[in-house]
């Protein structure tokens, strides 16, 4: 490319010896002249230009194959993704996608199975979080254990999760998951849903007798929202969240009283039976603590977290 040669003009003030001779005087002039000219750069490579939309794309390719080569490759190394350690202490967990009046299978490693109550009427299979859900339509329908010993922690800190959507906001209480009888004596832990304040609580016994009890933060609003729902002990407190929320807490120094109740999942041992749907169903047994980070990783903004992502 022609590129016209550019002038600068400046004046300097000259000093000189007048003892030098005039030819010498005649070529600093013409040097300084010299000097006085601007030459153009060296012409370059054209570098492409990565913010125009009209840029090939083998262009920067190209470029992205030579940034590599310098070993810059290492700033795009992903890190290695968080394992959480939701199967440590997993007791039993239950998908509940099993269809209509079926039992519940377990899909942890203890393979403590569930049947559906003998002579109830039929627990319905809906849609859930993932797949489907178990649907209770209040007639004493509910799913049990038939052992009296499984799903009693005693002195292992415990918790229990899942999901529900109440069918129903228009009764005393609705139990949704137990190991407990109104029996004095026979009490040891229970999940429901307190009508008169349309909140989850959590209650638990040390004596089968007394309870000590604690509230969800926010009520069930409507009978067509999921609500995720997480309680337990730690073996310091007992506790309950919904929907991801920091624990509720109380004082609860126990051990969990061991009863002969049953464990069952949509009524108190036959009474009090659950309205609505329950779905993806965990307990621990054993494990230190279920932190509002493993909490939270479980409620997933909503969206739940499938069981095939326990690690």
């Amino acid at each position: 490319m022609y590129h016209p040669i550019q002038f600068k003009t400046t004046t300097l003030p000259i000093k000189y010896s007048t003892g030098r001779s005039p030819l010498r005087r005649g070529f600093f002039l013409i040097s300084l002249a010299l000097t006085c000219f601007v030459l153009p750069p060296p012409a370059q490579a054209q570098l492409p230009n990565l913010n125009s939309e009209s840029q090939p794309i083998s262009t920067i390719q190209t470029t992205s194959t030579a940034l590599q080569g310098t070993g810059s490759h290492r700033l795009r190394r992903r890190r290695p993704r968080r394992r959480n350690t939701l199967l440590t202490g997993l007791y039993a967990y239950y998908k509940l996608n099993e269809a209509s009046g079926a039992r519940a299978l377990d899909a942890g490693l203890g393979a403590r199975n569930l049947i559906q109550c003998n002579g109830c009427g039929t627990i319905g299979s809906v849609p859930g979080i993932f797949n489907t859900a178990r649907s209770f339509p209040g007639t004493a329908e509910f799913l049990r254990n038939t052992s009296t010993s499984d799903f009693s922690p005693g002195s292992n800190h415990f918790f229990v999760s899942f999901w529900a959507k109440a069918g129903s906001l228009g009764q005393r209480e609705m139990e949704m998951v137990s190991k407990f009888t109104s029996q004095f004596g026979n009490r040891e832990w229970i999940v429901f849903l307190d009508l008169s304040t349309s909140k989850a609580v959590f209650f638990a016994s040390s004596d089968g007798t007394a309870v000590t009890s604690v509230s969800s933060s926010i009520p069930f609003a409507n009978t067509t929202t999921w609500y995720f729902i997480v309680a337990g002990w730690d073996g310091t407190n007992v506790k309950i969240s919904i929907n991801g929320g920091p624990y509720v807490t109380a004082s609860f120094p126990g051990p969990i009283f061991r009863g002969t109740a049953m464990f069952s999942i949509g009524s108190e041992n036959g009474s009090l039976p659950w309205i609505g749907q329950i779905d993806e169903m965990a307990i621990w047994i054993g494990r230190n603590d279920l932190t509002i980070s493993d909490v939270q990783q479980l409620y997933n903004n909503g969206a739940g977290l499938p069981f095939n992502s326990f690690n």
